[in-house]
């Protein structure tokens, strides 16, 4: 269970630091950020599994449209933030399966993740 996202520089999420538990509701403006939350958790969990790239056309190359990854970053005039990063706090079932099929017991239910681009 996601606990816990940290996000700067990410689109239009400057030191955003959000906290979940067991159910949440997202709400605000519009253009305050609420898709770009979830296109964060969408960029994070595509990086778990593949290369900064892929992660990145994943998000940014929705709808037909040729991927820009400089989207991602931050921009206020036309000028792009150099640098995003990401701090996520989880927590894991104690009991689970791994890659190959096999039951497997974490040592650690508690996982903090810290992803900085530059």
């Amino acid at each position: 269970m996601l606990t816990r996202l940290k996000v700067s520089g990410f689109k239009n999420l400057v030191d955003v630091d959000v906290h979940f538990g067991p159910f949440n509701c997202i709400t605000g403006a519009n253009g305050s950020g609420k898709s770009n939350l979830f296109d964060a958790i969408k960029f994070l969990s595509a990086l778990s599994d593949t290369t900064l790239i892929d992660a990145a056309v994943s998000v940014c190359g929705e709808g037909g449209k040729t991927p820009d990854i400089r989207s991602l970053f931050h921009c206020v005039g036309g000028k792009y933030d150099k640098e995003m990063s990401f701090e996520v706090e989880i927590i894991i079932p104690e009991q689970g399966v791994d890659d190959l099929g096999q039951k497997a017991k974490a040592g650690i239910t508690f996982l903090r993740y810290i992803v900085q681009t530059s």
